[in-house]
């Protein structure tokens, strides 16, 4: 039998003493514990990161298609500016 903690491993990480109360504030009102907060905290982080990952990878080529280099239609833009 696999048990929950059998796939988690154990870290040493320095926090500074600002960002720790603010774990604490937060994990008081959501009555978790300091690790969980911790935990969620990094899951959330990764997740944004990876769909901004994603985001990127379909913004790569989509200039390829177009008649006018993507540099040239930029400075037409910022003349306008002018």
């Amino acid at each position: 039998m696999i048990s929950l903690y059998d796939n988690i491993m154990r870290t040493i990480i320095d926090i500074p003493d600002e960002l720790l109360k603010r774990i604490d504030t937060l994990r008081k009102s959501k009555g978790t514990s300091r690790a969980a907060a911790i935990r969620n905290a990094i899951s959330e982080y990764l997740e944004r990161y990876m769909a901004s990952e994603k985001n990127s990878e379909k913004a790569f080529g989509i200039w390829k298609e177009r008649k006018i280099d993507g540099l040239r239609y930029e400075r037409t833009l910022r003349n306008e500016w002018k």
